[in-house]
């Protein structure tokens, strides 16, 4: 299980308390372009933002729950691997950031956009770790996750008074517009998971953006990051 992270922090950031520290998985790059679009709009704190990257491969096998069929032709189908990927995670990423960089009071965010923003949910809801979530233009039409979420409360925070307590979605208004089945149900499905997220008390937002899935996912992800810490 072979990954590589890059680090983008602000100095000022170890004087706040506590310190929001955001897991994403880019959409493309090292994180360098979310980084610059965030710092470009108004009034947005300072953070630590780990971008995770599979320097080979890609990561749709990682970033998938369980195993699912191939959507597109030629696709190899998903293995299903988030759980190892979560708990590489836990158990390396996330310690050695917070022992590289000396955070003791942290606020753990996880963000992802497509199928990263599926993966961001799926995490957040399931290890009772990250306190805010954004799933941006999350590829919420993956088979079974409106069930997952239906039928399973997020777990209970790792430490007492810490559980999910911000969630953020946005979609493309143009994305549901395709002839693939399960791609056109993007709407319907990032609906009712945005209203099973708020049933629980969670702090939620649902936002649209103009334009199709490809459209500005840096600068749709920046605004993102922008609610969750503001």
């Amino acid at each position: 299980h072979y990954m590589e992270y890059t680090v983008w922090k602000n100095e000022e950031a170890y004087r706040n308390s506590p310190v929001p520290v955001v897991y994403l998985h880019s959409f493309r790059g090292n994180g360098e372009d979310v980084w610059k679009e965030y710092h470009g709009l108004k009034g947005c704190p300072p953070m630590v933002l780990v971008s995770i990257n599979n320097p080979g491969t890609g990561l749709d096998d990682e970033l998938s729950p369980w195993p699912a069929e191939e959507v597109w032709k030629g696709q190899e189908p998903y293995k299903g691997l988030a759980a190892e990927h979560l708990r590489w995670m836990m158990e390396e990423c996330v310690p050695q950031v917070e022992t590289q960089f000396g955070i003791r009071d942290i606020l753990p965010v996880i963000a992802g956009y497509s199928l990263a923003g599926l993966f961001a949910l799926w995490a957040a809801w399931s290890s009772g770790y990250f306190r805010r979530v954004a799933s941006v233009s999350g590829s919420l039409w993956y088979p079974g996750f409106t069930d997952y979420i239906r039928d399973n409360a997020p777990k209970a925070g790792l430490r007492e008074g810490t559980s999910l307590g911000k969630a953020y979605f946005s979609l493309g208004d143009r994305e549901s517009r395709t002839r693939h089945p399960l791609m056109s149900r993007v709407d319907a499905c990032t609906a009712e998971v945005v209203e099973r997220v708020r049933s629980y008390g969670i702090e939620t937002t649902f936002e649209w953006n103009p334009g199709n899935h490809f459209d500005h996912p840096e600068l749709r992800m920046a605004r993102a990051l922008a609610w969750l810490l503001r």
